[in-house]
């Protein structure tokens, strides 16, 4: 498989939490605003709201790394932009967390690892017991939809 490549954003604030991701066919958006839940994938010619709970999940199950993120970098941001890469085997989002600096964050079917300079973070599932494997797979789906022009 080619590695498909793309921007993804994540705000995580007071009440909101907001995740993005954009192909060359389309935009995937999750958000949860005080308790409301959308989710849709957008391209020119549909709109396709997406109403199956792995979605909300996805959305849930980044706040705790970006959770690890603010604290491993002291960072100030709340929405964090970044390219991210998608081989098949790993998904790797690198988002900035400061002017010039960025953290990795991959993920693959057995663990979400976070890499800042020194600092090392591997995650093996969420405190709600959602799987990194279930992340990858969601990931995966909505990458392949972003990219294969089926949005």
């Amino acid at each position: 498989m080619a590695v498909l490549t793309g921007l993804m954003s994540f705000t995580r604030g007071h009440g909101i939490r907001a995740l993005s991701i954009t192909g060359p066919n389309g935009l995937f958006i999750s958000q949860a605003i005080n308790g409301v839940i959308l989710s849709a994938i957008i391209n020119e010619h549909n709109y396709e709201k997406l109403e199956d709970e792995q979605y909300e999940k996805l959305l849930f199950a980044f706040s705790p790394i970006i959770s690890k993120i603010i604290k491993i970098t002291n960072t100030t941001y709340y929405t964090f932009l970044g390219r991210y890469t998608y081989s098949g085997e790993r998904f790797v989002y690198e988002p900035y967390v400061d002017l010039m600096k960025t953290v990795t964050i991959s993920i693959s079917k057995k663990s979400v690892r976070i890499v800042y300079g020194e600092n090392r973070v591997r995650l093996k599932r969420t405190r709600k017991g959602y799987t990194p494997g279930k992340m990858f797979e969601t990931l995966g789906y909505i990458i392949n939809r972003l990219h294969g022009g089926n949005a």
